[in-house]
C-alpha cells in the first residue's frame, strides 16, 4: 500500500506515494476531499484530479519501486494547489515521436495537465523535479 503521511495545517495535506497497485486513486481521493472542504466546483475538481493523476504517474514511472514521489495538496477558498516532486529529470513529451509511441498514446500528460488547470509550473532543482498545478472555481 502506499504510504500516506497526513500533516494537515489548514487544508493541506502531504502524501509520500511509491508506484504501487491503487497510488493513483488514493491520489483522487485525497484531492477530491481537499476540494471539496475549499469549495470548488465539481467540475473544476474532476480536471485538477485528472491533471494531478497525470503529475503522478509521470513522476512514478520508469524508476525502481523503492523510489518515492511527494505530494502536496492545499486548499484555499475556491482554490486547490497539487505539487508532484520526485528525484527524476524532466522530460516533457509535448509530441508524439514515432507511431508506436502514437498508439501507446505517450506524450499526453503535459497538454492535458496545460488544459485541465488554471497554472501549471515545471521546475528542476538540484536533482528533483517539480510539478505544480493549481485549479480555481469560475
Amino acid at each position: 500500500m502506499a504510504t500516506l503521511f497526513s500533516r494537515t495545517k489548514g487544508r493541506v495535506v502531504r502524501l509520500r506515494l511509491r508506484n504501487e497497485p491503487g497510488v493513483t486513486s488514493k491520489l483522487r481521493r485525497v484531492v477530491d476531499r481537499v476540494a471539496r472542504a475549499s469549495g470548488l466546483a465539481a467540475d473544476a475538481t474532476f480536471d485538477l484530479k485528472l491533471a494531478a493523476t497525470e503529475a503522478l504517474t509521470n513522476a512514478v514511472k520508469g524508476p525502481p519501486e523503492d523510489h518515492v514521489v511527494d505530494v502536496a495538496i492545499e486548499g484555499a477558498h475556491r482554490a486547490v494547489d497539487v505539487e508532484v516532486t520526485n528525484s527524476g529529470r524532466f522530460r516533457p513529451e509535448f509530441g508524439v515521436e514515432s507511431e508506436l509511441e502514437a498508439q501507446a498514446e505517450r506524450g499526453r500528460g503535459v497538454p492535458l495537465m496545460l488544459a485541465l488547470v488554471d497554472e501549471v509550473e515545471f521546475a528542476s532543482v538540484r536533482g528533483r523535479t517539480r510539478v505544480r498545478l493549481r485549479r480555481v472555481s469560475a
